[in-house]
């Protein structure tokens, strides 16, 4: 799929030179293997080709072809999983993950077994063979009831992880910052993930808290859209934290989606 259209969009600029160098009983003969692409790429993509100022940009060709392909895996989709997974996998910077540097030093180095499970739940594959958890709800072969699970260990280490990242981030920066710092909410005991030690804006420090959001979880299949999840976890985060979205003037809140 990707090599007609690079195929096509390396030929049409050269073309011109092409005919300025071949000798004309030869320039006028017309090249077989173009007209064959093009066919080939029209029943592909059922799409127009693209304008003669842009057919030298491979993402021209390539987009109408990717965006009817999207479609068809879209229309295919039965279950709303698989909806929120393709829409999911989709999205913009969804797979940002794949440029991080492996950097074990500062945590962004993924193991065998780390990037066999997220490369299964991004294509759909098996992950696991179907058992019970320890919470007594079933798990099927996909293996996601473990990513929102609430006994689940490695749920609790993404969060952290995340909240780790963020306050060494802080550090670097030279501000100073504590991770779930006591003392600041009077009620319920509530503490929230970081807070900097000195004014951060207006002169009051800011205080954050991290939301680890889990696109395939059942909840938010129901709305298969990205947006509405997010929409989600923006309302349910106020119920779940009240005392920290009213805290006093002296602190200013961030919460990271």
């Amino acid at each position: 799929m990707l090599a007609s259209s690079a195929f096509l969009a390396s030929a049409a600029p050269t073309l011109t030179l092409h005919k300025s160098i071949l000798p004309s009983n030869i320039k006028s003969v017309p090249d077989q293997s173009v007209a064959s692409t093009e066919f080939a790429w029209e029943a592909l993509s059922s799409s127009p080709m693209p304008a003669s100022s842009k057919q030298h940009i491979q993402k021209a060709w390539h987009k109408l072809m990717a965006t009817k392909h999207a479609s068809l895996l879209q229309s295919r989709a039965q279950r709303d999983v698989d909806k929120a997974r393709l829409l999911a996998a989709s999205s913009s910077h969804s797979g940002d993950w794949l440029h991080a540097p492996p950097i074990a030093s500062i945590g962004l180095r993924l193991s065998d077994e780390a990037v066999r499970l997220a490369v299964a739940q991004r294509l759909g594959c098996k992950a696991c063979e179907p058992h019970t958890c320890i919470c007594g709800k079933p798990v099927d072969a996909r293996g996601l009831h473990g990513l929102s699970c609430h006994k689940s260990s490695p749920r609790q280490q993404r969060h952290s992880s995340m909240n780790d990242i963020l306050w060494r981030a802080v550090k670097r920066a030279q501000i100073l910052a504590t991770e779930e710092r006591a003392n600041l909410i009077l009620q319920h005991g509530k503490r929230p993930d970081g807070s900097t030690l000195i004014p951060w804006s207006r002169g009051k420090p800011m205080a954050w808290d991290a939301t680890v959001g889990q696109t395939l979880m059942q909840n938010h299949t129901l709305a298969t859209l990205p947006q509405r999840q997010v929409q989600r976890r923006t309302r349910q985060r106020p119920t779940k934290l009240p005392s920290m979205i009213s805290w006093p003037a002296r602190t200013s809140f961030t919460q990271l989606p």
